[in-house]
């Protein structure tokens, strides 16, 4: 027989089955747990509200996606089992949760469109794609390529992401201004 300290995740595990009349109902729980942690960072809140600089807040949006990604990527595989699975009652769930934080977001987006601070582009997507970079850019690089995560840390990562993104979001006037030791350094973490 095992050590009782070996056998605690199960029986925890096995019992919170009665609290549960189907399992269906446990992964529901533990994909609202999940959910319930993710919150904008108040730098993050604060330079959309007050519309910070693209440069300033582009690698803020990216660091939380990072993090999520890295050190949350149980929380990915239960939102992919849920949409696959489970739609119905998935897209109610994450809406209730995404929602707040992309409609932040897309708001930043559309004030920057507004003011000329980025290209006319369509908030929804660009928002979309920001978060799709982070979410498929490494495992599709490494498929491509065969060989290592294309970022050695999330540091480097949001630096390359930001990058790409005020390439590609910034006027050409305003991207002709950025500094050559911005480039070369990267936008501030």
């Amino acid at each position: 027989r095992p050590p009782r300290s070996t056998l605690f995740p199960y029986t925890t595990l096995f019992r919170s089955f009665r609290h549960f009349e189907h399992k269906e109902d446990i992964f529901w729980s533990a994909l609202r747990a999940g959910l319930s942690g993710l919150r904008l960072r108040k730098d993050l809140w604060d330079g959309i509200k007050d519309c910070d600089a693209p440069e300033v807040e582009l690698p803020r949006i990216f660091s939380l996606l990072v993090d999520t990604v890295i050190f949350k990527p149980e929380l990915l595989c239960l939102i992919a089992v849920a949409l696959i699975e489970l739609r119905w009652k998935a897209v109610a769930i994450c809406h209730e949760h995404f929602s707040p934080i992309f409609s932040a977001f897309n708001h930043y987006l559309t004030t920057n469109i507004e003011n000329g601070r980025i290209r006319n582009l369509d908030p929804r997507m660009i928002t979309s794609a920001l978060a799709m970079t982070v979410m498929v850019h490494p495992e599709l690089s490494r498929l491509l390529s065969g060989g290592p995560p294309p970022h050695s840390d999330s540091r480097e990562a949001i630096r390359a992401y930001t990058k790409f993104w005020l390439d590609v979001l910034l006027p050409p006037a305003m991207n002709g201004l950025r500094s050559r030791s911005e480039v070369a350094e990267g936008p501030p973490i």
